[in-house]
């Protein structure tokens, strides 16, 4: 054994006595420079043996959650190994854990020239570890995660949860997720997903009011910058796929519109639908649109939905049944919030006198 090597156990909180609870609280707590926030209610036993460390947590409290799981290290040199579970864990509560702004004091956002203290790292650059992280729920407003899992590799400042999958709306999501948690933070994330039930969603996202769906699948790929939510819609970028099946739009009668009938009433189904998309500055670019509207059939075209979900499509009907030439496809556009859409044909060009 090398000098200076400890050999033991140690209990902190009473590992034994059951989870705390709010009228028997118990545990032990600890800080770290890198968190705004202390870790509480902590119940553990750490066990020191030649060239291994061994930490059992029986639970803790943080970021909003209750921990428990397991921490190995073999090499006193080496990175800790972490099997960890937590019932719930939400973004918001990341950033007031993590987030540097949220340790200024009102003096120091009013009267920054006074702080003379060192900026606090989000996280330390000697920072090493790795291992299986499952969650009961992650929760992103107002969207929801449900049984979320993958693999979480702590870097410094940078951490990747690779492997990830978990249960979205009555599908499944899977992907990389990556953060790099300096004092503005950068964020990415590669994502697949499948089997969305568009109307569950709908009903939780206020954002697709006026839409809905059977079932979706695609892939999102994002990268975002901030130290708060303005900046981060602000930075966003995007890109992307999706695939639908029964998507409606509620308030919008296709038919009816094309046959210059009134617009304010009545629905429009679509059997299945995809779309090829971008987005930044707080715009979408729907760059392929294509949405069957019967079995020989379809509109196609593309636009651009602004994050208000206010929407600017240039769409032309096709029909698979139509003789090739004989009659120009109509072509509309649809125009206004997302829960109303409007119905435009487009306006011919300005005739020239002679």
């Amino acid at each position: 054994m090398g000098a200076g090597q400890p050999v033991g156990w140690a209990e902190f909180g009473a590992p034994g006595a059951g989870p705390a609870s709010d009228d028997s609280p118990s545990g032990d707590s600890l800080r770290a420079p890198f968190l705004n926030r202390p870790v509480d209610q902590i119940k553990a036993r750490a066990e020191w043996k030649p060239g291994a460390r061994h930490i059992a947590l029986a639970s803790a409290e943080a970021f909003g959650a209750r921990w428990s799981g397991t921490f190995d290290r073999r090499e006193p040199s080496g990175d800790w190994q972490f099997a960890l579970s937590a019932d719930r864990l939400s973004a918001a509560n990341l950033d007031r854990w993590l987030n540097p702004a949220w340790r200024q004091s009102f003096l120091d956002r009013m009267l920054p020239f006074l702080n003379s203290r060192a900026q606090t790292s989000a996280a330390p650059e000697n920072l090493r570890a790795g291992g299986r992280l499952t969650l009961d729920t992650f929760t992103l407003e107002p969207l929801v995660v449900r049984h979320l899992q993958g693999d979480l590799k702590i870097d410094g400042r940078h951490i990747v949860l690779a492997d990830a999958t978990g249960q979205f709306y009555g599908g499944q999501v899977s992907g990389l997720f990556g953060a790099d948690l300096s004092a503005s933070p950068a964020y990415s994330a590669d994502l697949d997903f499948a089997g969305v039930d568009i109307s569950s969603l709908a009903a939780a996202t206020p954002a697709l009011d006026g839409f809905t769906a059977e079932s979706a699948a695609g892939q999102l790929s994002l990268v975002a910058h901030g130290a708060n939510r303005a900046d981060l819609l602000a930075s966003l970028t995007c890109q992307g796929s999706v695939r639908a099946t029964g998507a409606e739009l509620l308030s919008f009668d296709l038919q009816e519109s094309l046959g210059g009938q009134s617009q304010d009433t009545g629905a429009t189904r679509f059997p299945s639908g995809s779309a090829t998309f971008t987005c930044a500055q707080r715009m979408i670019d729907i760059q392929t649109l294509s949405l069957a509207t019967s079995a020989d059939s379809s509109a196609n075209g593309s636009g651009r939905i602004d994050f208000s979900r206010n929407l600017d499509l240039r769409l032309r009907m096709s029909s698979a049944l139509a003789p090739g030439g004989d009659a120009p496809a109509a072509s509309f556009r649809i125009t206004g919030p997302l829960a109303a859409p409007k119905f435009a044909l487009p306006q011919p060009p300005p005739r020239r006198s002679r």
